[in-house]
């Protein structure tokens, strides 16, 4: 068992061992663990769901930089009020990414793999938004994703069975005005999607958001790491505009725009399948060949 899917692990035991659950999904949050470097899962109201340490990456937060974009798609431009659904199918995407070429089948896609309409509509009516009221929240697009799953292109709406393959296992917010926490999530988890307001100038960034381009506009963006730029520190952050807005579809945020303006930030701890966005090996299609006595046996899931 690998390090994530010991996390993972961990996380779902610390949330579904509640003989009685206090909290839902959407109550789990990321917080400042009992030693320091650490993160444990903690409830919306600050309440320790389990005394479980998450996260013992000390030192995590002293990199002077970090960078998770070479594992993401090419970023595409986003349909309208769809920025939610084109902030989270990369991560998805990611998430796959790492999983695969670990096991040594796969790079990095040059586009996302996963339908972005989908997750705006279902999203939107697994949470019974009215259709006056355009977008979708983060914490919408977590419960699609946690209760339903994640289409991938390729598959069609009818396809459950594809569709719940992708469902994520746990989900929590984390605590954008701390650094620290934030670069950890990130280090540990992957990239996290970060609803936030922002301003007129984003349209014409040149790669640099500072604290003074806020606005009313709602938006949603994907935090994939930090660098230091010239001796000041920054937030990489993925758009959903296109590869000509500001740095190839990327730009630097200073850390108090994030911490001021964010409304949401999530981490997505796991999801449970793979298969069946890539081609199976000669392996996988010789054992998804026998019969399911076998595969019960060596507890083998294809």
């Amino acid at each position: 068992m690998g390090e994530r899917d010991v996390l993972a692990a961990r996380l779902k035991s610390a949330f579904v061992s509640q003989p009685q659950p206090k909290f839902t999904a959407k109550d789990l949050w990321l917080g400042s663990g009992m030693r320091k470097g650490g993160l444990s899962i903690y409830s919306y109201k600050g309440k320790r769901i389990e005394p479980v340490e998450i996260l013992p990456l000390p030192g995590a937060d002293k990199d002077d930089k970090f960078d998770l974009s070479k594992w993401l798609p090419g970023v595409g431009n986003q349909l309208a009020d769809e920025c939610t659904a084109a902030a989270t199918s990369p991560l998805i995407t990611f998430i796959h990414c790492k999983d695969l070429k670990s096991q040594g089948k796969v790079g990095v896609p040059e586009r996302n793999t996963f339908d972005d309409d989908w997750i705006y509509s279902e999203g939107r009516k697994l949470a019974n938004m009215p259709s006056n009221k355009p977008g979708l929240r983060i914490g919408d697009a977590m419960e699609l994703f946690r209760k339903v799953g994640v289409k991938p292109e390729r598959a069609k709406s009818s396809d459950a069975d594809k569709i719940a393959n992708h469902k994520i296992e746990v989900y929590a917010r984390v605590n954008w005005t701390k650094s620290d926490e934030v670069k950890i999530a990130i280090k540990q988890f992957g990239p996290l999607p970060a609803s936030m307001w922002i301003g007129a100038s984003w349209f014409n960034s040149l790669g640099y958001i500072e604290e003074g381009d806020w606005g009313k506009l709602h938006h949603s963006v994907l935090v994939v790491g930090w660098s230091k730029e010239n001796g000041k520190e920054y937030w990489i952050i993925r758009n959903s505009w296109g590869s000509k807005w500001a740095q190839g579809g990327y730009a630097y945020m200073v850390p108090r725009y994030l911490e001021r303006y964010t409304t949401d930030c999530v981490s997505i701890v796991d999801i449970m399948g793979s298969k069946d966005l890539y081609p199976a090996n000669n392996w996988e299609k010789w054992l998804s060949k026998q019969p399911q006595w076998f595969k019960d046996a060596f507890q083998i899931n294809f």
